[in-house]
């Protein structure tokens, strides 16, 4: 198990760190809500890439998406568990690793394809890279194209400066000089659907896209290891949700289906602002992978780019891909050409 850019001595800290928790030797604290020690690693991990990225401004006027991304797996280690496979391909496909929350109580499990972008200041105007292109088309179209073929989501990891960094460019939820929200956004998640979504309805105006992209993120740390129970989430389509989904919205979660609720209500936010301009489709559909926790689903997009439902549920399983195990004991000659085509590095996380 290596993670690129890492030494010898954080191999050593992974490998390790890994034994431990699959044998469940160590300690971890937790509370009905969350678990506290991933929560904290998580953390220590925004605060060293705050620190790395500010060292970094200072020094080049700029950071590095791949130092940014080696800080947080070394620093949060062992509970971000990188697992790099083969050649970085990022360039051509669009696609930084393979993250997998994997929750062995209720045995399920949700992975997304991330990439990183950094969130960029010039003067008082904003812009994140969501517009770059090769020859082969739009990266965001690309990266989209990428998670579909594996059957997850897709999202991005901002990584966006300490609170110093982002004065002037407040949360969503912004109530004070000394926001909590703020002081934890410099490693913020965002469905890479809501970012399309966003991409086109400010087009030509990357400081409107990059400010309303921010707004919409999500702190890490409170999307993987929410320190506060979730409530009651109600969408537009709740009335063509039954049973099961209907009590995935309606009640709190845990866990790994927690992470899949949290990043879903970004599309769902989004999906109720269209609400009084687009009709809803009264229409249900069966995705076709066998293990999903959530197989019929509805199909309503809105002016999303794709069905949301679909986009976020896809990646909740019931337990753990096969190839996951694989690559855990380094078994990568088993791993499935669509998985090694699309990345080079899966990320497991412990729940």
């Amino acid at each position: 198990m290596t993670a690129q850019g890492g030494s010898p001595a954080f191999e050593s800290v992974v490998q390790s760190g890994r034994e431990l928790l699959l044998n469940g030797r160590q300690s971890d604290r937790r509370t009905d809500v969350t678990n506290i020690d991933l929560r904290d690693a998580l953390v220590r991990g925004r605060q060293a890439v705050d620190a790395t990225n500010r060292f970094w401004l200072t020094v080049n006027g700029q950071w590095e998406e791949e130092t940014a991304t080696a800080r947080l797996c070394e620093e949060a280690a062992p509970y971000l568990q990188p697992i790099t496979f083969n050649r970085a391909q990022e360039g051509r496909l669009g696609a930084d690793w393979l993250w997998w929350f994997i929750d062995r109580k209720r045995s399920t499990s949700f992975g997304m394809l991330c990439q990183a972008k950094n969130l960029k200041r010039d003067g008082s105007r904003w812009r994140i890279g969501f517009g770059q292109a090769n020859k082969s088309g739009l990266q965001m179209d690309m990266f989209a194209r990428a998670a579909s073929s594996l059957e997850v989501p897709a999202a991005y990891i901002l990584y966006c400066g300490d609170a110093e960094y982002r004065n002037g460019l407040p949360c969503r939820t912004h109530s004070s000089e000394e926001c909590a929200p703020c002081a934890r956004a410099g490693v913020s998640v965002l469905s890479a659907l809501g970012a399309q979504y966003l991409y086109r309805l400010h087009a030509g105006d990357a400081n409107a896209c990059a400010m309303a992209a921010f707004q919409r993120s999500q702190p890490l740390e409170d999307l993987v290891a929410p320190a506060t129970p979730d409530g009651a989430l109600w969408d537009v389509n709740f009335g063509e949700c039954v049973g099961s989904l209907r009590r995935f919205l309606g009640e709190p979660q845990y866990g790994a289906a927690r992470i899949a609720k949290q990043l879903f209500d970004q599309l769902s936010a989004l999906r109720g602002v269209q609400f009084s301009r687009t009709p809803l489709t009264f229409e249900l559909s069966t995705l076709r992978e066998s293990n999903l926790v959530y197989p019929t689903l509805p199909v309503d997009r809105g002016h999303l780019p794709r069905p949301y439902f679909e986009e976020i549920l896809q990646g909740l399983r019931n337990g753990v891909p096969r190839y996951i195990l694989d690559a855990e004991d380094g078994r990568f000659d088993r791993l499935p050409a669509k998985l090694t085509s699309v990345v080079n590095r899966i990320v497991v996380t412990y729940v």
